[in-house]
């Protein structure tokens, strides 16, 4: 109706105003982290959602829909707000000028353009992959979207961490043109998402249906859903390792100026998972561990996902290897064929000690029970993990462990600062 196009509109606006404050702050989140500064960017998010919150909760009252859209223009200006002091602090000044003829501009919208049509071409498999679950069974889509979520998780917080934080190392050594240092800080944090990665996807592999549990169990989440969701956390759970060193590679491509190989590799991978995903839900009925079939289920489009994610990630790779003069073969891949032996132990691990106490000491239906479960089990596995990663000494295990070393001794001089209190009263 008419009422409803102008509300549309109204909503537009507003919403345009927050996504204005997102373009600066994008650019401040640049400069920051392009000074290795990078605690002001990661809260921002938060102090964004804090205001997204404030709006959904207290603004409705007053301004109904309107007011979770003016929660989000609060949000989205303290994400610029946060971020400026810093900024300023560094000397930099922020004085508006058109100067479309400057080459440095051409030479940023060169390489923007192809970053954006990548984000498109991500957006089109996200889109296909909706549309094709909606075609499925009641609730399918939801399934989908709750099996992803879990995934994210350690993707997001691993490889989008790591790739923010070596982009500008990267970019310094790019700039020198020496690529021996580039291809060292590359190698580094590819291990170290490994390290991190290879694990959190073991745990989520194994541990699937009490994850789920945890996070969506209710009355209205049924065992069937459970299972389903389940097995396509466990199928997108094999390529949590190539979604996570994919924000690396992506990142070291920018660091040489170079945004077209990263499209093709998103194009090509996006090509590959529609591909597989039609096949694998419309004509191959494929059944996972004998019990799900992927026809008319998320679990094909799961497993589509991530054999296309591993094939990016091995595309990416070797396009990068050819880039910089080929990676030194053992020093680059034994740490990595290292880690996922372990991963592979770990597994055993995991999945034997889960067995045992679910069936013979704690009665899951209990959430208290799923809990102490989860944390005994997931401590068990990556006890083993590090254990077998130093036996292989692999040098990313020492590093693991000399981070809980310090802060051990943290620990020791808070005790011993004044500040706490001992069982003689404050200030023993």
């Amino acid at each position: 109706s008419s009422e409803e196009l102008r509300l549309l509109v109204g909503l537009l606006r507003f919403l345009l105003l927050a996504q204005g404050f997102f373009v600066v702050s994008a650019a401040l989140t640049g400069i920051l982290q392009s000074f290795q500064r990078f605690l002001l960017p990661a809260l921002s998010p938060v102090v964004y959602n804090l205001g997204l919150i404030f709006g959904i909760v207290f603004l409705s009252r007053f301004f109904g829909i309107y007011g979770p859209v003016f929660g989000a223009i609060i949000g989205a200006f303290l994400h610029f707000f946060i971020q400026l002091p810093s900024v300023l602090k560094l000397g930099l000044k922020i004085i508006p000028q058109f100067k479309f003829a400057d080459p440095l501009i051409f030479k940023i919208g060169r390489l923007m353009f192809p970053r954006a049509l990548a984000l498109a071409v991500e957006q089109l498999y996200l889109t296909f992959a909706l549309a094709l679950a909606s075609g499925m069974p009641t609730g399918r889509v939801a399934l989908l979207t709750f099996a992803q979520q879990i995934i994210q998780f350690p993707v997001n917080i691993i490889g989008s961490s790591f790739g923010q934080a070596s982009l500008p190392t990267l970019s310094f050594e790019a700039a020198r043109r020496k690529l021996e240092p580039f291809k060292k800080t590359f190698i580094l944090a590819f291990h170290q998402i490994l390290y991190l990665a290879v694990p959190s996807g073991v745990i989520v592999l194994v541990l699937r249906i009490p994850v789920v549990r945890l996070l969506f169990g209710a009355r209205g989440f049924t065992w069937e859903d459970t299972i389903v969701t389940g097995h396509a956390v466990a199928l997108f759970s094999l390529a949590i390792f190539a979604q996570a060193t994919i924000h690396l590679l992506n990142r070291a491509f920018y660091a040489l100026h170079d945004t077209k190989l990263p499209l093709y590799g998103a194009f090509f991978s996006t090509v590959i998972n529609i591909g597989l995903g039609v096949t694998f839900t419309r004509f191959f009925d494929f059944c996972f561990l004998g019990r799900i079939s992927t026809l008319n289920s998320p679990v094909g489009l799961a497993l589509g996902f991530s054999i296309a994610s591993i094939f990016h990630f091995f595309l990416l790779f070797f396009w990068l290897d050819k880039k910089v003069g080929h990676f030194e073969g053992l020093p680059a891949f034994l740490p990595a064929g290292k880690i996922f032996l372990s991963g592979l132990v770990m597994a055993v691990f995991l999945w034997a000690p889960m067995r045992i106490l679910d069936r013979l000491i704690f009665d899951t239906t209990r959430t208290v029970n799923l809990i102490i479960l989860t944390l005994i089990v997931s401590l068990i596995g990556f006890s083993v993990y590090l254990c077998m990663t130093w036996i292989l000494r692999v040098e990313e295990a020492k590093i693991f462990l000399e981070f809980f070393g310090k802060l051990s001794k943290l620990r020791k001089v808070w005790f011993r600062s004044g500040e706490m209190v001992g069982k003689t009263g404050l200030g023993t």
